[in-house]
């Protein structure tokens, strides 16, 4: 399994930690000099063209013609790993979803590195290097367009360009816009403007860098350095966050909100300037429609000047921000471009981005509705999931009642899995997460089968359902969050898109026990539904009560209650998922039982016990003193 996306520590007391990224690997200093955030013309997968078409080609590679002397591979990968040249994936990448064949226009031969398949403790820093350098004196300007497929985790993706045989290098990250753990179409065209560097230059080598560490793959194909557009501004990405509120300096991004908790929306945009020429007046507007496209709001930032390659993030500076409609609804936030010269722009499909919110009458989340075949999960060893709590912060400008945690598992999940749902608190005075309620250790755990695990492209919300509705302040900071207890079975939360900022969800890895901030959203949801039903998920014909004494020291009983003849078991774990005793306690009939377990054995701490019976499971936690 893979590791959550970027960690940064959170202290349990006295509030959040500087960030620093973890998992990927340092770039060697030679390879490193200059850093532009690339301008990148996305467009639609191949349609029998491998570059714009109507431009001048200065240099192209498809692979297929003895790449090895084309293409020189360099690696400081641990261990030794490079770019692989091949006509399909791996098949381990292949059984998990993924095209076996990129699909370029040439087809035949690409190349790619596959992270995923070199494990937990690899590490990849690989280098495609162009062997012969290239001459572009004659160009006035130059994007470097090629054909991509790919995951994305963590790792990075970077065109490295260098005008004096490899001495320096000039970096522009691309793929970056695109959320953790989530797939490009295959087959993507990317043209990413280098003119600024490499337009009128004789020595111009290529370089295609990935480093990763048990990331996912990419693969790259049909590489191709032509002419750039002389007019080709466009939006790299786009969004909005909340305005009303902001604890610790941050803003959150809710996307589904009932009509009590609407709030001002702030829109902003990265503007791109792909083309030749510099350009004035760039901007961002902003719009809001419904479901109809009938327009609710405009708004538009002020004009900045854009030399070639450059990129800049621009706000939605009107002196109002728009607040959402309070009728429940589908709205679209369009984020476009614009600049003086657009009426030359050379392709206006890029120009603007669309996010969706969601007004209803009971839910409050930051995901973003969209299914994904893959999630977030924390890191496991041997085949045993660390246990973990993960949890998106919600701010609520109303009094609200929680009656269910709502959260969208993937296929990963294991059938028989415990799931429960906690509420924290955040001190905003300390930082301190403090627990306001739960369903752990209580008969309103739930048990996973497989018709709680989303699949087939259809979200399956599963209801943690409290067993007493839960009473949250107005102006209070509050995280809902889902426990894992860890173990052999895995629980695989779904991803639902990139927060507005960083520390807007939270992980407490049951390991280090230290709670940790993410990039990336977990559909996690408070409910406030007072008519919602019955938890989905029954414990069959289990009942399972607190051993006693609890502390327990010496010896202690745990009894569990049978509503029909069950073959019996019994499993504990400690804190980090690990499986310390289990027992065959056989056949047992209708009625109360009794079980005695001799605790002396185990270190003190905290430790979960359970019941299996005929499949269903029910867990509580029991403490050991000395």
């Amino acid at each position: 399994m893979k590791k959550l996306s970027t960690l940064v520590c959170v202290l349990l007391a006295g509030g959040f930690a500087n960030a620093q990224n973890t998992g990927v690997p340092a770039k060697s200093p030679a390879m490193v000099n200059v850093k532009k955030t690339a301008v990148m013309e996305k467009r639609d997968v191949v349609n029998g063209a491998s570059h714009s078409g109507n431009r001048a080609i200065i240099w192209s590679d498809d692979f297929d013609n003895n790449p090895t002397t084309v293409w020189t591979r360099t690696n400081t990968s641990v261990p030794a790993q490079d770019w692989v040249f091949g006509t399909a994936l791996p098949n381990s990448l292949v059984t998990q979803g993924f095209d076996a064949v990129l699909n370029s226009a040439s087809g035949g031969t690409f190349a790619y590195v596959d992270s995923d398949g070199a494990g937990g403790t690899a590490t990849q820093n690989c280098n495609l290097t162009t062997t012969a350098a290239i001459d572009m004196s004659a160009a006035a300007s130059c994007q470097l367009t090629f054909t991509n497929y790919h995951r994305r985790y963590l790792e990075t993706h970077t065109i490295q360009i260098s005008t004096d045989g490899g001495s320096t290098w000039t970096d522009f990250v691309v793929n970056s816009q695109y959320p953790t753990s989530t797939t490009s179409p295959n087959g993507e065209i990317v043209s990413v403007n280098i003119g600024c560097v490499a337009a009128g230059q004789s020595n111009v080598l290529i370089n295609f860098n990935y480093q990763g560490a048990w990331d996912w793959f990419w693969a790259i194909d049909d590489v191709v350095v032509e002419d750039a557009p002389a007019d080709e501004v466009n939006i790299v990405s786009g969004g909005f966050q909340c305005d009303d509120m902001n604890i610790f300096g941050f803003h959150n991004r809710y996307t589904i909100f009932p009509s009590n908790e609407v709030r001002p929306m702030r829109h902003y945009g990265v503007i791109g300037n792909g083309g030749a020429n510099a350009q004035t007046g760039a901007k961002v507007v902003a719009q809001v429609t419904n479901s109809t496209f009938t327009v609710l709001y405009t708004g538009m930032g002020a004009g900045q000047n854009l030399g070639t390659c450059a990129s800049a993030t621009l706000n939605d500076t009107t002196t109002t921000v728009y607040t959402s409609a309070g009728t429940p609804g589908t709205y679209n936030n369009i984020i476009a471009a614009a600049y003086n010269n657009i009426a030359n722009d050379a392709d206006l499909t890029n120009n603007a981005d669309t996010i969706q919110h969601w007004v209803n009458n009971t839910l409050i989340g930051q995901d973003d509705n969209t299914y994904r075949g893959n999630g977030l999960w924390n890191g496991e060893t041997g085949g045993v999931s660390d246990p973990y709590v993960m949890g998106n912060l919600i701010e609520l400008l109303s009094n609200q009642t929680v009656y269910a945690i709502d959260v969208a598992l993937t296929g990963n999940t294991d059938p028989g899995v415990l799931l429960c749902a906690q509420i924290y608190e955040v001190d905003q005075t300390t930082g301190d997460f403090n627990i306001v309620d739960e369903t752990c250790g209580g008969a309103a755990e739930i048990t996973v089968n497989s018709g709680h695990i989303s699949s087939g492209g259809t979200i399956t919300w599963v209801h943690n359902i409290f067993p007493a509705p839960v009473s949250l302040a107005a102006g209070g900071s509050y995280i809902a969050a889902v426990n894992h207890y860890g173990g052999n079975e895995a629980l695989v939360v779904m991803q639902g898109g990139t927060g507005a900022d960083q520390q807007t969800v939270f992980l407490l890895d049951g390991t280090n026990a230290t709670w940790y901030y993410m990039t990336s959203i977990p559909m996690i949801r408070f409910n406030f539904d007072a008519s919602i039903g019955v938890n989905e998920i029954t414990n069959g014909n289990l009942e399972l009560f607190q051993n006693v004494p609890n502390p327990a020291n010496g010896t202690t009983s745990i009894r569990f209650n049978l509503l029909d003849n069950a073959d019996v078991a019994f499993e504990m774990v400690d804190v980090t998922g690990k499986v310390v005793a289990t027992a065959d306690l056989g056949n047992k009939g209708i009625g109360n039982h009794t079980m005695t377990l001799d605790v002396t054995k185990f270190a003190t701490g905290i430790y979960y016990y359970s019941i299996i019976a005929n499949g269903n499971r029910m867990t509580k936690k029991m403490v050991i003193s000395e």
